[in-house]
């Protein structure tokens, strides 16, 4: 239940919404997350893609830009989905369909860099090496996703 909920009067109606920044609020928006990814990954598809997890970080020429403010990290992965999508249209599938994912940021624990995680629901097989080379802003690590169920 959220602890600051709004009250609007429309058309006469008194309508409630959440206020979407509390810790409830966050939290249902996080288990909503969770939900979605958990059904994209384990419900059935036809000719399904093995859901990937990666982990794309910053080498230190880009984190100090970074950290200067002379880039957004959201500029940098918006350029980098762009020659992705051009990637896989051109070396393996022509009409690929929209690439399906779910990217969230994150500082390290140790360290306290910034990085991104993505879990990509429908990419076809690329190697790590060429991944880099699409990223091209630092790091990059794949895992393959496991079913919490087995």
């Amino acid at each position: 239940m959220c602890k600051f909920p709004q009250y609007h009067n429309i058309n006469g109606k008194l309508s409630v919404w959440k206020c979407g920044k509390c810790s409830e609020c966050l939290n249902e928006k996080r288990k909503d997350y969770v939900q979605r990814c958990y059904l994209e990954l384990f419900c059935p598809k036809p000719k399904r893609v093995s859901p990937k997890f990666w982990t794309f970080t910053f080498n230190p020429y880009w984190y100090e830009k970074l950290e200067s403010g002379q880039v957004k990290a959201t500029d940098l992965w918006q350029k980098f989905e762009k020659r992705l999508r051009k990637y896989v249209c051109d070396h393996v599938f022509k009409n690929y369909p929209s690439l399906r994912f779910f990217r969230a940021a994150e500082l390290g624990k140790d360290t306290h860099r910034f990085h991104f995680h993505a879990i990509y629901f429908n990419l076809p097989y690329i190697p790590v090496k060429t991944m880099q080379k699409i990223w091209s802003y630092g790091y990059v690590s794949v895992e393959a996703m496991k079913d919490p169920e087995r």
